[in-house]
């Protein structure tokens, strides 16, 4: 009986699991037949400003976060734009949207855009259908330029790499991204349309040849005629319905907003970056500046004492039936010019720190643009804009031990002008050091940096002064 008791407790353990499977396995999937929500994509403006492969990767994700969207309506509407931006946003399209019908509906799309149309499954031209070139590769390859040449080729490579795995189209881009192939096209027995770049031995009669070799580029009525797209009859609701969709309603998540907001964000980056360079740039200019009027400034504090004027100068009188010499103030006229020579030297040392303090900004800044430009292109004009930056830092560095001497000279200028110029005041101050040596013994104390200090015989004088506090100042050891 105790064991009839177990197994019926056991049984009502396992049950609401075995109920839960048995619910979980009868859920409904990702692509629920009949019923689905669609976002819609604007690919508008030029690619690579007004939108960008962060905007398009971030609309996917959201996306695929809700289960009842099962839908991408990317709507077409670009001239211009950055080839790699394209390129860049067609894998991330088909990366990231497995299990979703992906569309795209046509106004114009010529140029780079072309490479995201592809990575749409289906195709459609709005009506009424819009006049002249709808769909053009580029207009570049009658460049006679070797570059030119180069470019077309890669890209022509690329845009086959697009259509591998959807060979209905891979005659139409062949002819779209070579002036030398023809295009032909003609229905075939399931009703469908065929294309090819050879024409048909047997041609049957409704063969057409679509004639791309001198533009390079596609009609509307020629994109449908290739079996490229379609015409958008009935607007996205018939668009759903021929998805086999029976309610196909527009999601309220925004793809516009999240495209605009985040090309918005890419550009104040951009921007920023812009700045970034142009302060490095302005920051070295200002340190060659200073550096190159420090010849200047040493120079007049050098030769202070050279400056004579003509107050307190040596003078003769007659008094008392003789001449006497006499000098007014010379006491004072000896402190004065002494602390005139001392801020001399003082705007030396001021100079020589700003020039640390400009060369070490632009250092720190030059560093965060060359973590940023890792996801620059190859070509970008900042990337050279960058070495630049580079090549004026070096040549400002170079010169860093001269500058360091230089301020060591100034500093123990600054405090032998001051001592003259207030022989009773001792303090201790980053430009200040005096030091008392003991007659009475070998060794000697003086003033350092914290206070009293003992220097033994072999330290006495001069030498290894460092003059900064906090790593301030240019450094002769760096």
């Amino acid at each position: 009986m105790k064991n009839i008791h177990v197994v019926l407790l056991a049984i009502m353990m396992i049950l609401p699991l075995a109920m839960a499977h048995e619910a979980s396995s009868q859920q409904e999937p990702r692509n629920t037949p009949g019923r689905t929500r669609y976002v819609v994509v604007p690919i508008e403006g030029v690619i690579g400003t007004d939108v960008t492969a962060k905007g398009v990767e971030e609309v996917i994700r959201q996306t695929a976060g809700r289960a009842d969207h099962n839908c991408l309506i990317f709507t077409f509407d670009t001239i211009r734009g950055d080839i790699d931006e394209a390129f860049q946003i067609s894998q991330i399209i088909n990366r990231n949207t497995q299990g979703m019908d992906v569309v795209g509906v046509l106004k114009k799309c010529i140029g780079p855009g072309l490479a995201i149309l592809l990575a749409c499954d289906q195709i459609y031209i709005e009506e009424p259908l819009p006049q002249g070139i709808v769909i053009e590769f580029q207009d570049s390859f009658l460049a006679n330029s070797s570059s030119e040449q180069h470019n077309l080729r890669r890209q022509q490579v690329l845009y086959g790499n697009l259509v591998e795995n959807k060979p209905q189209w891979q005659p139409i881009i062949a002819a779209l991204t070579n002036p030398e192939t023809s295009l032909y096209a003609w229905t075939g027995d399931d009703g469908m349309v065929v294309t090819s770049n050879e024409k048909p031995v047997d041609a049957a009669s409704d063969v057409t040849e679509i004639d791309l070799t001198k533009r390079l580029g596609m009609t509307a009525d020629e994109a449908i005629e290739a079996g490229l797209a379609y015409p958008a009859t009935g607007g996205i609701n018939a668009i759903g319905e021929s998805l086999g969709y029976s309610l196909f309603q527009a999601s309220s998540l925004r793809g516009d907003q999240i495209i605009k907001r985040t090309a918005e964000t890419a550009l104040e980056s951009e921007r920023a970056i812009d700045d970034q360079i142009s302060e490095a740039f302005e920051m070295l200019a200002n340190a060659q500046s200073l550096s190159g009027d420090l010849s200047r400034l040493r120079y007049r504090a050098s030769n202070n004492d050279n400056e004579e004027s003509e107050e307190g100068a040596d003078s003769r009188t007659y008094l008392n039936g003789r001449w006497q010499q006499t000098n007014h103030q010379r006491g004072t006229r000896q402190a004065e010019r002494s602390a005139q020579a001392r801020d001399r030297w003082g705007l030396v040392i001021e100079s020589l720190d700003r020039i640390q303090t400009l060369e070490r900004n632009a250092r720190k800044s030059i560093n965060e643009l060359e973590e940023a430009a890792r996801e620059w292109a190859a070509d970008d004009p900042r990337i050279q804009a960058l070495g630049l930056l580079n090549e004026e830092l070096s040549e400002l560095r170079g010169d860093s031990y001269k500058l360091g001497s230089m301020r060591d000279e100034a500093v123990r200028e600054y405090d032998l002008m001051d001592e003259q110029a207030n022989p009773m005041h001792i303090d201790n101050s980053s430009y200040r050091r005096f030091i008392r040596i003991n007659q009475n013994c070998g060794n000697s104390w003086g003033w350092g940096y914290g206070g009293w200090g003992h220097l033994s015989a072999s330290q006495e004088g001069t030498a290894g002064f460092t003059p900064f506090s906090g790593g301030g100042g240019i450094s002769t050891t760096r």
